[in-house]
């Protein structure tokens, strides 16, 4: 697909980014941008705005690709600690100041049912990857998105105070007694005496 068609709805580093356009894509990256003008924020650099994303990261549905694209949008990615998931199964996310506002943006049912009756819907049911999906029916469904008010798309909540304080990184680091690799200290275990990093420890670890 030609870059100067994605740039009308995303930007193209972002389609080469995330592998394919898709209008889950464009649900986030325009859910990103309404949250951050609704907040008085810019794209965040460092980590003063964080992300809490409410679809779950376990099942591969097609809307996981909205992730990719409120990351794209907000500057809070999971490279930076500042992005959090929910498994609520829900096509929303909350964007916050800690100590200061948030706001809540979801995306309204009538859109889903929507989205879920377009031919582009239809070919992922066949078993179609993204990808491979037609052209016509990704630009169809892309459109349905693109040329929707922010009213049209998305459910808002502002909330006025925020209880949220992010966990402060220490750099204390040790070595694990069984394994010898280095573990960040707050995330090692002592068991019976011993420090060890979660897997030695026979923790289940979560991805």
């Amino acid at each position: 697909m030609e870059d100067h068609q994605d740039q009308k709805v995303v930007p193209a580093w972002l389609v080469e980014f995330h592998g394919h356009l898709c209008p889950f894509l464009v649900v986030g990256w325009r859910m990103g941008q309404e949250a951050l003008s609704r907040l008085g924020a810019e794209r965040e650099r460092d980590q003063g705005l964080f992300l809490f994303t409410e679809l779950g990261g376990e099942a591969l549905r097609p809307q996981s690709c909205y992730e990719d694209g409120l990351q794209s949008a907000t500057g809070c990615t999971a490279g930076k600690g500042t992005l959090r998931r929910f498994d609520f199964g829900k096509v929303a996310a909350v964007l916050a100041q800690p100590g200061g506002i948030a706001v809540r943006v979801a995306l309204r049912p009538e859109v889903c049912d929507e989205l879920a009756q377009a031919d582009y819907a239809a070919e992922r049911r066949q078993g179609k990857p993204a990808s491979a999906v037609s052209q016509a029916a990704t630009l169809d469904a892309v459109a349905r998105v693109a040329s929707k008010s922010a009213d049209e798309l998305f459910l808002f909540e502002k909330f006025s105070t925020v209880h949220f304080s992010p966990v402060a990184a220490r750099p204390a680091r040790a070595r694990c007694a069984n394994c010898g690799e280095y573990v960040f200290e707050q995330d090692a275990v002592t068991k019976d005496g011993i420090l060890l990093c979660r897997p030695c420890a026979g923790h289940p670890s979560a991805v």
